[in-house]
């Protein structure tokens, strides 16, 4: 454990804190964190239950030996709302699946068959599944249908963290013994295809273990890099599907090898985080600051904070910034992983031939986004996490400082259409520029000869300047040549229409951060990309008609580093 978070816990108990509360992320020894095939966390990104579209995921613990504790958070297009989150007891070699189509209401649903352990029990098991919910949605926005699309489209975040071993691991305090037979793996693990999922092993579970040897006490280790999935999207009326595979991130040693990431198990439960564990600053939200680097759980942190309109919860804890390798703080890791997923240029094709009634649609997906800026619904302004500037900046009137001192310099993020009472707030990425010459090309090489006029972006943003393009939302869409009709993936909470000169070809569309981004200081000396570019997660989706057959194709983007 560090030094710092040691010193930190021992004041919160002089202090007179008495409540149980873990220090991490601690234990493991990861250096640096890339992009691989299987890894500790991944980010499906897109599903969508927008019409007659459903999306299955598949998440594979590839490790034979050991099972996996991964939390599982389901985030809105708009501004990336947590719609739905549980806690997934994954046993060796084991699979989950599931569906996410759209109920009566209009909300989003999540359905499996699967049997593996899940807290709570059975998410999804049920006849009507599991309901996607609304409260942390935009507040502006009327119950009922229009508040309840907001969770028909969006991005998947998996997170480790922990392993469950056959046995109790050595480093326990004592009781029971290291080497006993660890009562959550014969829990979880399937027995003739179905799991026990014994009661009694998650009471222990439900409480915050408030050391990693508390935690190794209640059947938790070290997590080993070794999930991996990914994705369907089915249109069920006209029987199209795109497939698509998660985005992986694992830690690994100065040397090159998989390392053990950080033990960072929290409860499931919807309880207060622990004043001790928030005590802190707005500027200096203390631990909350090293486990996320949400600014919405920042500005929530401190204790009777005027700003708190989001109270932290156990089970906000961990998400994508909670750090896995050595980052000293969530935002040192929110930067790291940004800097894996920066482009500066995205390339890839599009396909709009009236012949073949074809569709294009182009994803730009930015999971990182969330811990550089959020929306304050209540108050009606951006909150900034201003040590997480480099790459999505706001010096808006309307942005309040969190985890620092105010802005400024260069922005890209500002709001979108005010009182937009169907889509609702959202923040955007504002002054991309628009394709045009030498940006977008048919098949045989033609490009604009001119600028004016060539391409045009709608619906028009008032926030972004003449002649450039607004991304808003976070699992944004980009259709090409439908300025009327319904895109291929028929997004409409954070799809802008391009309409080009050309039917078919590609284009390079220029993707420029806020500002020219550095390595995060924590991996030198090993090797990093600082690439002014947006942190995104892009694919191409295109759908076609040929007679009374679909087909839906799906490509990766192509980056310009």
């Amino acid at each position: 454990m560090r030094k710092n978070l040691l010193a930190m816990c021992a004041l919160a108990a002089l202090a007179g804190n008495a409540v149980a509360m873990q220090a991490a992320p601690t234990g493991g020894n990861g250096t640096q964190i890339i992009t691989g095939t299987a890894g500790h966390s991944m980010v499906v990104p897109y599903f969508t239950a927008q019409g007659d579209n459903a999306t299955l995921i598949s998440v594979t613990n590839l490790d034979p030996t050991n099972g996996k504790v991964v939390k599982v958070r389901f985030r809105g297009a708009a501004n990336s709302d947590d719609v739905l989150d549980f806690t997934l007891y994954m046993s060796p070699a084991d699979m989950w699946t599931a569906s996410i189509s759209k109920n009566a209401a209009g909300v989003a649903v999540l359905k499996t068959t699967d049997t593996s352990c899940t807290q709570p029990f059975n998410v999804g098991r049920s006849t009507d599944g599991q309901a996607f919910l609304t409260s942390r949605t935009d507040s502006a926005l009327a119950s009922g249908t229009v508040r309840n699309a907001q969770t028909l489209e969006g991005y998947v975040e998996f997170i480790t963290m922990a392993n469950i071993e056959p046995t109790i691991g050595a480093g326990g305090s004592g009781a029971p013994a290291a080497g006993a037979t660890n009562p959550l793996f014969t829990a979880t693990k399937h027995v003739s295809g179905t799991p026990p999922c014994t009661a009694a092993a998650f009471t222990a579970l439900q409480a915050n273990p408030a050391t990693n040897a508390a935690a190794i006490d209640v059947g938790l280790q070290l997590p080993t890099a070794g999930i991996t999935g990914n994705y369907v999207i089915i249109n069920t009326k006209n029987t199209t599907a795109w497939s698509g595979a998660a985005t992986h991130f694992l830690a690994r040693t100065a040397a090159g090898v998989n390392a053990t990431g950080n033990l960072i198990f929290w409860p499931q439960l919807g309880t207060t985080v622990e004043a001790g564990f928030r005590a802190g600053t707005l500027a200096a939200p203390g631990l909350m600051g090293i486990v996320t680097a949400d600014p919405a759980l920042l500005q929530g942190a401190p204790a009777g904070a005027a700003a708190t309109t989001l109270t932290p919860l156990w089970l906000d804890l961990p998400d994508l910034s909670t750090p896995i390798g050595n980052a000293p703080t969530a935002t040192d890791q929110a930067r790291e992983i940004s800097a894996l997923l920066a482009g500066s240029r995205a390339r890839n094709e599009f396909v709009t031939n009236d012949s073949l009634a074809a569709e294009t649609d182009w994803l730009f997906s930015m999971p990182t986004r969330r811990f550089a800026t959020v929306f304050n619904y209540a108050q009606g302004v951006m909150v900034q996490n201003v040590g997480n500037n480099q790459y999505f900046n706001s010096t808006a009137t309307t942005t309040v400082a969190t985890n620092g001192a105010a802005l400024a310099g260069t922005n890209n993020t500002g709001l979108a259409t005010s009182g937009n009472d169907t889509l609702g707030r959202r923040i955007c990425v504002t002054g991309l520029a628009q394709l045009g010459i030498s940006t977008v090309f048919d098949r045989e090489e033609t490009t604009p000869t001119a600028a004016a006029g060539v391409v045009v972006v709608s619906p028009a943003d008032p926030a972004a300047a003449p002649g450039t393009v607004s991304l808003c939302g976070e699992a944004a869409l980009v259709s090409f040549n439908n300025p009327s009709g319904a895109s291929a993936l028929l997004g409409t909470i954070s799809r802008v229409d391009m309409t080009v000169p050309y039917q078919d070809g590609w284009a390079s569309f220029g993707t420029p951060a806020a500002a020219a981004p550095t390595v995060p200081a924590h991996i030198l000396p090993l090797p990093a990309a600082a690439v002014n570019g947006l942190p995104y997660i892009g694919a191409s989706f295109t759908r076609l008609v040929n007679g009374t057959t679909n087909f839906g194709i799906a490509y990766p983007v192509r980056k310009a580093q």
